[in-house]
Formats: C-alpha cells, structure tokens, sequence
C-alpha cells in the first residue's frame, strides 16, 4: 500500500520529491519525531507529541501456503511472523502449536517473498497475497481461522497544509481500493468456508 500511496502522490504532483524509509516500528517513530520522514504506515503506532495518529486500513491476516492441499493438521515450513502482541496472543489462544515454529520474521514484508520461494507456511495480509493467490503461487489453508490487524497513518503535525491535503487525498483512493480487493477475497473465503462446511455435512449424512 505504502508504494501505490507514492504513486499516486507522483501522478498528483511530479515535481514532488520523496524520500521512503522501511524498519520496525521503533525505528520510523524516532524518524517521525526527528523529522527524517513526515508521514509513516504503521501497524502499531506510538503516541508522541507532535504527531498525530489516524486509521488506514483494516488488514485480514490470512494462513497462506505456498505448496497445495496445506491443512492445520499437515503444516510445513510454518514462519512465525512478528505481527504485534496482540495477534501474538490471539494465535496463542487460537492454534497454540504455531507459537513456537523456530523460524520467526520481524517484517511481515519481506515474509511474503521469503515464503513464496520456500515451502513454507506463514500468516499475511489478505490484500497482500492476492497477486500471488491468483498466480498459483500461493494457497489458502482453508480451516486456518482469520485475524483482524488494523493499520495506521502517522502524521508530523507540522506536515505543510497544501501537501497534508494531497497526502490525504491520496491515500484515501490507494486505501479504498485496498479495502475493495480485500473485501473481495475474504468474501471468497467465506464462500470457500460455508462450501466446506456444507461438504462435511453432506459427508456426515452419508
């Protein structure tokens, strides 16, 4: 989302120069509050003066394989990703077995590309994958639950109005057709999910 957001930017205003930072989140907060970058994506955003935190986008966290047939029960190659303490807790109550796979990511980024080259097995933003899903290259774990994971749009309260309005604008378009794709495959996933279902109770009735 961060690179259609600069897209979009450039289209809106080409003499614009930009300057992107990627890092933990502890690290753009400090480039935030110094002034190195003047609005940031975050997952979990810390609250500092001088700045100003809003909602982005709701992201869906999705169990993604990246050989077929992948089910809870027959995992392989499973990266624990560092989502935050709070998907952290969720997947420990959830599916306490993936807490600890001995390979662990702190970008959750640059796990999509790690995965789709390796069999392996990892939790990652619905909108994210899509490209990949659609490519074959990636494969939904069916019976894997799904985790809600908020995202965040960090401004320097000193940003220059003209550009404030534009980065706002902006933004907005690049997050709505986010949350339309997204929209898109997760409703897929429930289709998926009530065709399994209603494939286990035929099943049953047999």
């Amino acid at each position: 989302m961060g690179f259609r957001w600069l897209d979009a930017l450039q289209v809106e205003m080409p003499q614009l120069s930009v300057h992107a930072e990627m890092g933990m989140p502890d690290r753009i907060t400090r480039f935030l509050v110094e002034g190195v970058v003047q609005a940031a994506l975050l997952y979990t955003p810390q609250l500092r003066p001088g700045l100003i935190v809003e909602p982005a986008l709701d992201d869906e966290l999705i169990l993604v394989a990246s050989y077929p047939d992948a089910s809870l029960e027959k995992l392989s190659g499973y990266v624990s990703v560092n989502w935050g303490p709070e998907f952290t807790h969720a997947l420990a109550l959830a599916l306490p077995h993936l807490t600890d796979s001995g390979r662990s990511m702190a970008l959750g980024a640059l796990t999509m590309e790690y995965v789709v080259n390796r069999r392996s097995v990892a939790f990652l933003p619905a909108r994210s994958v899509r490209r990949h899903l659609d490519d074959g290259k990636l494969y939904i774990v069916a019976d894997a639950p799904r985790f809600a994971y908020p995202s965040w749009v960090v401004w320097r309260e000193d940003l220059d109005e003209d550009l404030a309005v534009l980065a706002h604008k902006t933004l907005k378009t690049v997050v709505q057709k986010a949350e339309k794709s997204q929209e898109t495959l997760v409703g897929d996933l429930g289709v998926m999910a009530d065709y399994e279902a209603a494939s286990e109770g035929e099943a049953k009735d047999e």
